[in-house]
């Protein structure tokens, strides 16, 4: 689940979009808001907005300096087993686990994906 802070100027789907392909190597062609995260609510005001994307191309990473990362793709199942086994700690992969099991699930509807 990629993820950066907001430069100057841009907007949380321009972050998204940045982050995606320097931490991923992926473009996506559709892209759907999900969802505002407020991290720790008692003491900060950190935000987080979570987006769905879809029609991915690989397009080669752009990692930032003394970035270092590792793709891996993996199934939804296997994030849901992680999370259970307590191994997914990070509060964001966690809740997007959570948006990903519900929307597969068809408990949830699909987002529209109507961002450009």
């Amino acid at each position: 689940m990629p993820a950066g802070k907001l430069d100057p100027g841009e907007s949380a789907l321009q972050t998204a979009r940045r982050e995606l392909v320097e931490e991923t190597g992926y473009r996506a062609n559709e892209w759907a808001f999900l969802t505002r995260l407020h991290t720790a609510i008692g003491f900060s005001d950190e935000a987080i907005d979570v987006f769905l994307c879809r029609d991915l191309v690989h397009a080669g990473q752009a990692l930032d300096d003394g970035e270092f990362l590792e793709v891996e793709i993996v199934t939804l199942g296997w994030l849901m087993d992680e999370l259970r086994a307590g191994r997914l700690t990070d509060v964001k992969t966690q809740i997007v686990t959570f948006w990903l099991e519900r929307l597969f699930s068809g408990a949830w509807p699909w987002p529209a994906f109507d961002l450009a």
